[in-house]
Protein backbone atom coordinates (compact mmCIF):
# COMPACT_ATOMS: atom_id res chain seq x y z
CA UNK A 1 0.00 0.00 0.00
CA UNK A 2 2.05 2.94 1.27
CA UNK A 3 5.59 2.96 2.57
CA UNK A 4 7.13 4.92 5.43
CA UNK A 5 10.69 5.95 4.69
CA UNK A 6 13.26 6.84 7.31
CA UNK A 7 16.88 7.72 6.83
CA UNK A 8 19.01 4.85 5.57
CA UNK A 9 21.47 3.78 8.22
CA UNK A 10 25.19 4.20 7.62
CA UNK A 11 27.73 1.55 8.36
CA UNK A 12 31.05 1.70 10.12
CA UNK A 13 33.53 0.23 7.64
CA UNK A 14 36.63 0.79 9.79
CA UNK A 15 38.33 -2.50 10.71
CA UNK A 16 38.38 -3.57 14.33
CA UNK A 17 41.89 -3.38 15.74
CA UNK A 18 43.08 -6.34 17.74
CA UNK A 19 45.22 -5.65 20.79
CA UNK A 20 47.65 -8.15 22.27
CA UNK A 21 47.83 -8.01 26.04
CA UNK A 22 50.86 -10.17 26.66
CA UNK A 23 54.40 -9.93 25.32
CA UNK A 24 55.90 -12.69 27.42
CA UNK A 25 57.10 -15.57 25.21
CA UNK A 26 54.84 -18.61 25.50
CA UNK A 27 54.53 -21.94 23.68
CA UNK A 28 52.38 -21.63 20.56
CA UNK A 29 49.77 -24.12 21.83
CA UNK A 30 49.37 -22.13 25.05
CA UNK A 31 48.95 -18.88 23.12
CA UNK A 32 46.27 -20.41 20.89
CA UNK A 33 44.42 -21.84 23.89
CA UNK A 34 44.48 -18.47 25.63
CA UNK A 35 43.18 -16.69 22.53
CA UNK A 36 40.33 -19.16 22.16
CA UNK A 37 39.53 -18.88 25.89
CA UNK A 38 39.47 -15.10 25.84
CA UNK A 39 37.56 -14.85 22.57
CA UNK A 40 36.24 -18.11 21.13
CA UNK A 41 34.62 -16.38 18.15
CA UNK A 42 37.98 -15.16 16.88
CA UNK A 43 36.65 -11.56 16.67
CA UNK A 44 38.61 -8.89 18.50
CA UNK A 45 36.82 -7.51 21.54
CA UNK A 46 35.94 -3.78 21.29
CA UNK A 47 37.73 -1.29 23.49
CA UNK A 48 35.76 0.56 26.13
CA UNK A 49 33.35 2.98 24.47
CA UNK A 50 33.98 1.46 21.04
CA UNK A 51 31.02 0.30 18.95
CA UNK A 52 30.64 -3.48 18.86
CA UNK A 53 31.34 -4.72 15.36
CA UNK A 54 28.51 -6.97 14.20
CA UNK A 55 28.44 -9.63 11.50
CA UNK A 56 26.38 -7.22 9.38
CA UNK A 57 29.24 -4.70 9.62
CA UNK A 58 31.64 -7.31 8.23
CA UNK A 59 29.26 -8.17 5.39
CA UNK A 60 28.71 -4.49 4.60
CA UNK A 61 32.48 -3.90 4.58
CA UNK A 62 32.92 -6.83 2.16
CA UNK A 63 30.26 -5.36 -0.12
CA UNK A 64 31.82 -1.92 0.07
CA UNK A 65 35.23 -3.36 -0.81
CA UNK A 66 34.07 -4.98 -4.05
CA UNK A 67 31.60 -2.34 -5.18
CA UNK A 68 34.06 -0.79 -7.65
CA UNK A 69 36.67 -3.56 -7.69
CA UNK A 70 38.42 -5.36 -10.54
CA UNK A 71 36.40 -8.47 -9.66
CA UNK A 72 33.07 -6.65 -9.93
CA UNK A 73 34.10 -4.87 -13.14
CA UNK A 74 35.13 -8.12 -14.83
CA UNK A 75 32.02 -9.96 -13.68
CA UNK A 76 29.72 -7.18 -14.89
CA UNK A 77 31.54 -6.91 -18.23
CA UNK A 78 31.19 -10.59 -19.01
CA UNK A 79 33.86 -10.72 -21.73
CA UNK A 80 36.84 -8.72 -22.96
CA UNK A 81 35.03 -7.34 -26.02
CA UNK A 82 32.35 -5.76 -23.86
CA UNK A 83 34.99 -4.49 -21.43
CA UNK A 84 36.91 -2.80 -24.26
CA UNK A 85 33.68 -1.37 -25.69
CA UNK A 86 32.74 0.18 -22.35
CA UNK A 87 36.21 1.64 -22.04
CA UNK A 88 36.02 3.19 -25.52
CA UNK A 89 32.57 4.66 -24.85
CA UNK A 90 33.65 6.23 -21.58
CA UNK A 91 36.84 7.68 -23.05
CA UNK A 92 34.72 9.35 -25.73
CA UNK A 93 32.28 10.58 -23.08
CA UNK A 94 35.11 12.05 -20.97
CA UNK A 95 36.51 13.83 -24.03
CA UNK A 96 33.14 15.42 -24.86
CA UNK A 97 32.61 16.51 -21.25
CA UNK A 98 36.08 18.11 -21.23
CA UNK A 99 35.44 19.90 -24.54
CA UNK A 100 32.20 21.29 -23.09
CA UNK A 101 34.13 22.67 -20.13
CA UNK A 102 32.63 20.27 -17.61
CA UNK A 103 34.19 18.07 -14.94
CA UNK A 104 34.64 14.43 -15.88
CA UNK A 105 36.04 13.24 -12.54
CA UNK A 106 33.50 10.44 -12.12
CA UNK A 107 33.92 9.27 -15.70
CA UNK A 108 37.72 9.43 -15.35
CA UNK A 109 37.59 7.28 -12.22
CA UNK A 110 35.44 4.74 -14.03
CA UNK A 111 37.90 4.68 -16.93
CA UNK A 112 40.72 3.90 -14.47
CA UNK A 113 38.68 1.00 -13.06
CA UNK A 114 38.08 -0.41 -16.55
CA UNK A 115 41.77 0.00 -17.46
CA UNK A 116 42.87 -1.74 -14.25
CA UNK A 117 40.52 -4.65 -14.95
CA UNK A 118 41.79 -4.95 -18.52
CA UNK A 119 45.45 -4.91 -17.42
CA UNK A 120 44.76 -7.71 -14.92
CA UNK A 121 43.79 -10.10 -17.72
CA UNK A 122 46.41 -12.16 -19.61
CA UNK A 123 47.02 -11.39 -23.29
CA UNK A 124 47.97 -13.62 -26.20
CA UNK A 125 46.35 -15.78 -28.85
CA UNK A 126 42.93 -16.86 -27.66
CA UNK A 127 43.31 -15.00 -24.35
CA UNK A 128 41.68 -14.07 -22.09
CA UNK A 129 39.46 -17.12 -21.70
CA UNK A 130 36.44 -17.42 -19.36
CA UNK A 131 38.74 -19.25 -16.93
CA UNK A 132 41.14 -16.27 -17.02
CA UNK A 133 38.23 -14.10 -15.92
CA UNK A 134 37.40 -16.49 -13.07
CA UNK A 135 41.05 -16.60 -11.97
CA UNK A 136 41.46 -12.82 -11.79
CA UNK A 137 38.07 -12.43 -10.09
CA UNK A 138 39.00 -15.07 -7.49
CA UNK A 139 42.33 -13.37 -6.76
CA UNK A 140 40.93 -9.84 -6.53
CA UNK A 141 37.94 -11.01 -4.47
CA UNK A 142 40.19 -12.57 -1.78
CA UNK A 143 40.13 -9.71 0.79
CA UNK A 144 36.35 -9.35 0.51
CA UNK A 145 35.94 -13.11 0.93
CA UNK A 146 37.99 -12.92 4.15
CA UNK A 147 35.59 -10.25 5.44
CA UNK A 148 32.58 -12.35 4.48
CA UNK A 149 33.89 -15.44 6.26
CA UNK A 150 34.85 -13.30 9.25
CA UNK A 151 31.25 -12.14 9.37
CA UNK A 152 30.15 -15.78 9.36
CA UNK A 153 32.27 -16.32 12.51
CA UNK A 154 31.16 -13.09 14.16
CA UNK A 155 28.67 -13.97 16.91
CA UNK A 156 27.51 -10.35 17.29
CA UNK A 157 24.29 -10.40 15.32
CA UNK A 158 22.05 -7.31 15.56
CA UNK A 159 18.75 -7.97 17.32
CA UNK A 160 16.92 -6.61 14.29
CA UNK A 161 17.65 -5.06 10.94
CA UNK A 162 19.34 -1.65 10.96
CA UNK A 163 16.50 -0.26 8.88
CA UNK A 164 13.28 -1.68 7.48
CA UNK A 165 12.77 0.73 4.59
CA UNK A 166 12.61 -0.59 1.06
CA UNK A 167 15.71 1.43 0.13
CA UNK A 168 17.70 -0.43 2.77
CA UNK A 169 16.30 -3.83 1.80
CA UNK A 170 17.10 -3.30 -1.89
CA UNK A 171 20.60 -1.97 -1.12
CA UNK A 172 21.30 -5.06 1.00
CA UNK A 173 19.90 -7.31 -1.72
CA UNK A 174 22.12 -5.81 -4.42
CA UNK A 175 25.19 -5.93 -2.17
CA UNK A 176 24.59 -9.52 -1.07
CA UNK A 177 23.76 -10.69 -4.59
CA UNK A 178 27.06 -9.27 -5.81
CA UNK A 179 28.96 -11.01 -3.00
CA UNK A 180 27.23 -14.30 -3.86
CA UNK A 181 27.94 -13.96 -7.59
CA UNK A 182 31.63 -13.17 -7.09
CA UNK A 183 31.97 -15.99 -4.55
CA UNK A 184 30.53 -18.41 -7.09
CA UNK A 185 33.04 -17.21 -9.70
CA UNK A 186 35.69 -18.07 -7.11
CA UNK A 187 34.22 -21.55 -6.70
CA UNK A 188 34.38 -22.12 -10.47
CA UNK A 189 38.08 -21.32 -10.48
CA UNK A 190 38.61 -23.62 -7.50
CA UNK A 191 36.96 -26.50 -9.33
CA UNK A 192 38.90 -25.77 -12.53
CA UNK A 193 42.08 -25.69 -10.46
CA UNK A 194 41.35 -29.15 -9.09
CA UNK A 195 40.54 -27.90 -5.59
CA UNK A 196 37.06 -29.36 -5.11
CA UNK A 197 37.41 -29.21 -1.33
CA UNK A 198 37.81 -25.43 -1.51
CA UNK A 199 34.73 -25.20 -3.75
CA UNK A 200 32.69 -27.19 -1.23
CA UNK A 201 33.87 -24.85 1.55
CA UNK A 202 32.82 -21.88 -0.57
CA UNK A 203 29.32 -23.33 -0.97
CA UNK A 204 29.15 -24.04 2.77
CA UNK A 205 30.19 -20.50 3.67
CA UNK A 206 27.70 -19.01 1.21
CA UNK A 207 24.86 -21.07 2.61
CA UNK A 208 25.83 -19.91 6.11
CA UNK A 209 25.92 -16.34 4.79
CA UNK A 210 22.39 -16.56 3.36
CA UNK A 211 21.05 -17.94 6.63
CA UNK A 212 22.47 -14.96 8.55
CA UNK A 213 20.97 -12.28 6.34
CA UNK A 214 18.36 -10.19 8.20
CA UNK A 215 14.74 -11.05 7.45
CA UNK A 216 12.73 -8.25 9.05
CA UNK A 217 10.38 -7.43 6.16
CA UNK A 218 9.10 -9.33 3.13
CA UNK A 219 11.63 -7.62 0.83
CA UNK A 220 14.42 -9.05 3.03
CA UNK A 221 13.07 -12.58 2.69
CA UNK A 222 12.70 -12.37 -1.09
CA UNK A 223 16.30 -11.10 -1.26
CA UNK A 224 17.54 -14.15 0.69
CA UNK A 225 15.61 -16.47 -1.63
CA UNK A 226 17.15 -14.76 -4.67
CA UNK A 227 20.61 -15.42 -3.20
CA UNK A 228 19.76 -19.05 -2.41
CA UNK A 229 18.55 -19.51 -5.99
CA UNK A 230 21.93 -18.39 -7.34
CA UNK A 231 23.64 -20.86 -5.03
CA UNK A 232 21.46 -23.80 -6.07
CA UNK A 233 21.84 -23.08 -9.79
CA UNK A 234 25.63 -23.15 -9.40
CA UNK A 235 25.46 -26.32 -7.32
CA UNK A 236 23.50 -27.98 -10.11
CA UNK A 237 26.12 -26.97 -12.68
CA UNK A 238 29.02 -28.07 -10.48
CA UNK A 239 27.52 -31.34 -9.26
CA UNK A 240 29.53 -33.72 -11.54
CA UNK A 241 32.83 -32.11 -10.43
CA UNK A 242 32.14 -31.85 -6.69
CA UNK A 243 34.18 -34.22 -4.51
CA UNK A 244 32.72 -36.58 -1.95
CA UNK A 245 34.26 -34.87 1.07
CA UNK A 246 31.85 -32.30 2.46
CA UNK A 247 28.91 -33.15 0.21
CA UNK A 248 26.86 -34.83 2.91
CA UNK A 249 27.59 -32.04 5.41
CA UNK A 250 26.43 -29.46 2.87
CA UNK A 251 23.29 -31.50 2.17
CA UNK A 252 22.47 -31.67 5.87
CA UNK A 253 23.05 -27.93 6.32
CA UNK A 254 20.65 -27.14 3.48
CA UNK A 255 18.03 -29.46 4.93
CA UNK A 256 18.48 -27.92 8.39
CA UNK A 257 17.81 -24.46 6.92
CA UNK A 258 14.19 -25.50 6.20
CA UNK A 259 13.63 -27.84 9.14
CA UNK A 260 12.81 -24.95 11.45
CA UNK A 261 9.75 -22.67 11.12
CA UNK A 262 9.74 -20.59 7.97
CA UNK A 263 11.79 -17.39 8.05
CA UNK A 264 8.84 -15.63 6.48
CA UNK A 265 7.30 -15.59 9.97
CA UNK A 266 10.22 -13.45 11.15
CA UNK A 267 9.04 -10.71 8.79
CA UNK A 268 5.55 -10.43 10.23
CA UNK A 269 6.47 -8.20 13.18
CA UNK A 270 8.27 -5.69 10.95
CA UNK A 271 5.54 -5.71 8.29
CA UNK A 272 2.83 -5.23 10.93
CA UNK A 273 4.67 -2.26 12.46
CA UNK A 274 5.12 -0.75 9.00
CA UNK A 275 1.40 -1.07 8.21
CA UNK A 276 0.50 0.41 11.59
CA UNK A 277 2.82 3.35 10.93
CA UNK A 278 1.27 3.87 7.47
CA UNK A 279 -2.24 3.94 8.94
CA UNK A 280 -1.19 6.38 11.66
CA UNK A 281 0.35 8.74 9.11
CA UNK A 282 -2.77 8.59 6.95
CA UNK A 283 -4.98 9.20 9.97
CA UNK A 284 -2.93 12.23 11.01
CA UNK A 285 -3.07 13.71 7.51
CA UNK A 286 -6.84 13.25 7.22
CA UNK A 287 -7.36 14.74 10.69
CA UNK A 288 -5.13 17.74 9.87
CA UNK A 289 -6.32 18.60 6.34
CA UNK A 290 -8.88 16.19 4.83
CA UNK A 291 -9.04 17.86 1.40
CA UNK A 292 -5.25 17.89 0.98
CA UNK A 293 -5.11 14.25 2.10
CA UNK A 294 -7.67 13.23 -0.53
CA UNK A 295 -5.58 14.92 -3.23
CA UNK A 296 -2.33 13.37 -1.98
CA UNK A 297 -3.65 9.82 -1.71
CA UNK A 298 -5.74 9.80 -4.89
CA UNK A 299 -2.76 9.73 -7.23
CA UNK A 300 -3.47 7.03 -9.81
CA UNK A 301 -0.79 5.06 -11.64
CA UNK A 302 -2.40 2.97 -14.41
CA UNK A 303 0.62 0.64 -14.40
CA UNK A 304 0.09 -0.24 -10.73
CA UNK A 305 -3.65 -0.85 -10.48
CA UNK A 306 -6.78 -0.93 -12.68
CA UNK A 307 -9.05 2.07 -12.95
CA UNK A 308 -11.80 0.24 -11.03
CA UNK A 309 -9.51 -0.19 -8.02
CA UNK A 310 -8.42 3.45 -8.18
CA UNK A 311 -12.07 4.50 -8.21
CA UNK A 312 -12.78 2.42 -5.10
CA UNK A 313 -9.86 3.99 -3.26
CA UNK A 314 -10.94 7.48 -4.29
CA UNK A 315 -14.38 6.71 -2.89
CA UNK A 316 -12.78 5.63 0.38
CA UNK A 317 -10.70 8.82 0.60
CA UNK A 318 -13.70 11.02 -0.17
CA UNK A 319 -15.66 9.22 2.54
CA UNK A 320 -12.86 9.75 5.09
CA UNK A 321 -12.82 13.45 4.28
CA UNK A 322 -16.54 13.79 5.14
CA UNK A 323 -16.36 11.89 8.44
CA UNK A 324 -16.14 13.68 11.76
CA UNK A 325 -12.76 13.53 13.53
CA UNK A 326 -14.23 11.11 16.09
CA UNK A 327 -15.56 8.74 13.41
CA UNK A 328 -12.28 8.93 11.49
CA UNK A 329 -10.49 7.94 14.69
CA UNK A 330 -12.78 4.93 15.09
CA UNK A 331 -12.27 3.95 11.44
CA UNK A 332 -8.48 3.88 11.78
CA UNK A 333 -8.70 2.01 15.07
CA UNK A 334 -10.72 -0.63 13.22
CA UNK A 335 -8.17 -0.58 10.41
CA UNK A 336 -5.37 -1.47 12.83
CA UNK A 337 -7.50 -4.22 14.37
CA UNK A 338 -8.07 -5.74 10.92
CA UNK A 339 -4.38 -5.42 10.04
CA UNK A 340 -3.52 -7.27 13.22
CA UNK A 341 -6.04 -9.99 12.43
CA UNK A 342 -4.65 -10.47 8.91
CA UNK A 343 -1.05 -10.85 10.12
CA UNK A 344 -2.06 -13.17 12.97
CA UNK A 345 -3.97 -15.34 10.51
CA UNK A 346 -0.99 -15.45 8.12
CA UNK A 347 1.35 -16.36 10.98
CA UNK A 348 -0.90 -19.24 12.06
CA UNK A 349 -1.06 -20.55 8.49
CA UNK A 350 2.73 -20.49 8.11
CA UNK A 351 3.03 -22.68 11.22
CA UNK A 352 1.32 -25.51 9.33
CA UNK A 353 2.85 -27.81 6.67
CA UNK A 354 3.06 -26.25 3.20
CA UNK A 355 0.30 -28.57 1.94
CA UNK A 356 -2.15 -26.68 4.19
CA UNK A 357 -1.14 -23.17 3.12
CA UNK A 358 -3.56 -21.01 1.15
CA UNK A 359 -2.03 -20.01 -2.20
CA UNK A 360 -5.14 -18.56 -3.87
CA UNK A 361 -5.62 -14.78 -4.07
CA UNK A 362 -9.19 -13.77 -3.10
CA UNK A 363 -11.25 -12.63 -6.07
CA UNK A 364 -14.29 -11.42 -4.14
CA UNK A 365 -15.30 -7.78 -4.42
CA UNK A 366 -14.50 -5.77 -1.29
CA UNK A 367 -17.75 -5.20 0.61
CA UNK A 368 -16.72 -2.34 2.91
CA UNK A 369 -14.09 0.36 3.15
CA UNK A 370 -12.35 -1.68 5.84
CA UNK A 371 -12.22 -4.65 3.46
CA UNK A 372 -10.73 -2.43 0.79
CA UNK A 373 -8.05 -1.11 3.13
CA UNK A 374 -6.75 -4.61 3.97
CA UNK A 375 -7.28 -6.00 0.45
CA UNK A 376 -3.62 -5.52 -0.44
CA UNK A 377 -2.63 -7.76 2.48
CA UNK A 378 -5.09 -10.41 1.35
CA UNK A 379 -3.42 -10.37 -2.06
CA UNK A 380 0.19 -10.15 -0.85
CA UNK A 381 0.03 -13.02 1.63
CA UNK A 382 -0.90 -15.78 -0.86
CA UNK A 383 1.77 -14.41 -3.21
CA UNK A 384 4.37 -14.57 -0.46
CA UNK A 385 3.18 -18.04 0.55
CA UNK A 386 3.74 -19.30 -3.01
CA UNK A 387 7.18 -17.74 -3.21
CA UNK A 388 8.16 -19.14 0.21
CA UNK A 389 6.81 -22.64 -0.45
CA UNK A 390 8.65 -22.88 -3.74
CA UNK A 391 11.91 -21.73 -2.10
CA UNK A 392 11.62 -24.20 0.78
CA UNK A 393 10.78 -27.00 -1.62
CA UNK A 394 13.79 -26.18 -3.80
CA UNK A 395 16.04 -26.26 -0.72
CA UNK A 396 14.80 -29.76 0.12
CA UNK A 397 15.39 -30.85 -3.49
CA UNK A 398 18.94 -29.44 -3.37
CA UNK A 399 19.66 -31.39 -0.17
CA UNK A 400 18.34 -34.63 -1.71
CA UNK A 401 20.30 -34.08 -4.94
CA UNK A 402 23.58 -33.66 -3.04
CA UNK A 403 22.84 -36.72 -0.90
CA UNK A 404 22.23 -38.78 -4.06
CA UNK A 405 25.55 -37.59 -5.51
CA UNK A 406 27.34 -38.62 -2.32
CA UNK A 407 25.67 -42.06 -2.50
CA UNK A 408 27.06 -42.42 -6.04
CA UNK A 409 30.56 -41.60 -4.78
CA UNK A 410 30.27 -44.18 -2.01
CA UNK A 411 28.73 -47.01 -4.05
CA UNK A 412 29.91 -46.37 -7.60
CA UNK A 413 26.35 -46.07 -8.88
CA UNK A 414 23.33 -43.84 -8.51
CA UNK A 415 20.64 -44.97 -6.06
CA UNK A 416 17.67 -46.68 -7.67
CA UNK A 417 15.15 -44.91 -5.44
CA UNK A 418 14.99 -42.49 -2.50
CA UNK A 419 14.63 -45.23 0.10
CA UNK A 420 18.24 -46.33 -0.56
CA UNK A 421 19.70 -43.18 1.00
CA UNK A 422 16.88 -41.28 2.74
CA UNK A 423 14.54 -41.92 5.61
CA UNK A 424 10.81 -41.82 4.90
CA UNK A 425 10.59 -38.37 6.53
CA UNK A 426 13.49 -37.02 4.43
CA UNK A 427 11.89 -38.29 1.21
CA UNK A 428 8.53 -36.69 2.08
CA UNK A 429 7.44 -33.53 0.27
CA UNK A 430 5.40 -31.32 2.67
CA UNK A 431 4.07 -29.28 -0.26
CA UNK A 432 2.19 -32.16 -1.90
CA UNK A 433 2.09 -34.44 1.14
CA UNK A 434 3.68 -37.16 -1.00
CA UNK A 435 7.21 -38.51 -1.55
CA UNK A 436 9.48 -36.56 -3.89
CA UNK A 437 9.91 -38.04 -7.36
CA UNK A 438 13.43 -39.27 -8.20
CA UNK A 439 15.02 -40.42 -11.46
CA UNK A 440 18.26 -40.42 -13.47
CA UNK A 441 17.82 -38.66 -16.80
CA UNK A 442 20.68 -38.56 -19.32
CA UNK A 443 23.15 -39.23 -16.52
CA UNK A 444 21.79 -36.44 -14.34
CA UNK A 445 20.08 -36.67 -10.95
CA UNK A 446 16.54 -35.33 -11.21
CA UNK A 447 14.47 -34.74 -8.07
CA UNK A 448 11.08 -33.08 -8.42
CA UNK A 449 7.70 -32.72 -6.80
CA UNK A 450 4.40 -34.12 -7.89
CA UNK A 451 2.40 -31.59 -9.90
CA UNK A 452 0.86 -29.10 -7.49
CA UNK A 453 -2.50 -27.56 -8.50
CA UNK A 454 -1.17 -24.02 -8.03
CA UNK A 455 2.64 -24.19 -8.04
CA UNK A 456 3.00 -26.75 -10.79
CA UNK A 457 6.01 -29.08 -10.68
CA UNK A 458 9.16 -27.88 -8.94
CA UNK A 459 12.70 -29.09 -9.65
CA UNK A 460 16.08 -27.68 -8.63
CA UNK A 461 16.26 -25.28 -11.59
CA UNK A 462 12.94 -25.38 -13.42
CA UNK A 463 10.22 -22.86 -12.56
CA UNK A 464 6.67 -24.09 -11.89
CA UNK A 465 4.72 -25.38 -14.89
CA UNK A 466 2.15 -22.59 -14.58
CA UNK A 467 4.05 -19.27 -14.24
CA UNK A 468 0.78 -17.31 -14.04
CA UNK A 469 -0.40 -19.30 -11.02
CA UNK A 470 2.94 -19.15 -9.24
CA UNK A 471 4.15 -15.71 -10.24
CA UNK A 472 6.80 -14.03 -8.17
CA UNK A 473 5.13 -11.52 -5.86
CA UNK A 474 5.73 -7.84 -6.37
CA UNK A 475 8.34 -6.74 -3.90
CA UNK A 476 6.59 -5.08 -0.96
Amino acid sequence: MWSVRTSVATFDFSPTRASFLYNTPMPLASVLCMIMFLNPSGIAEPRQGQKVRTAQDDYAAAGNLVRRSIAATLHDSGNVERLQSRLEVNRLLAQRIAEAGGSSEETSNYIKELESALRALPVGPGRPTPLDFDRVIAQDFGPAWQLLTRGNRNQNLPAHNRDTTLDSAFYSRDRNMQLIELSLRKSRFELANGDGAAAIRTFQELLHFTQRMPVDVYADRTAVIDCETLLFVELQKSLPALPSKGLLELSRAIRASVSRPTKLQNCIVGERLSEFANSEIMEKEFQTDPKAAVTAYSYFDPDESPAESASQWRELFDSLATLSPAKRRIFFQNVRTRIDEEYNSFDRMLSKPESEWNYSVPTTVTATHLDLYVSSLKATHPDMARFEAEARTRSRIAAITLAAREFAWQHGRYPTDLSEFLTKAEAHDPLNNKPFEYSIEQGNIVVKTAVHPVLGQITLRKLPADPAAARRPKRP
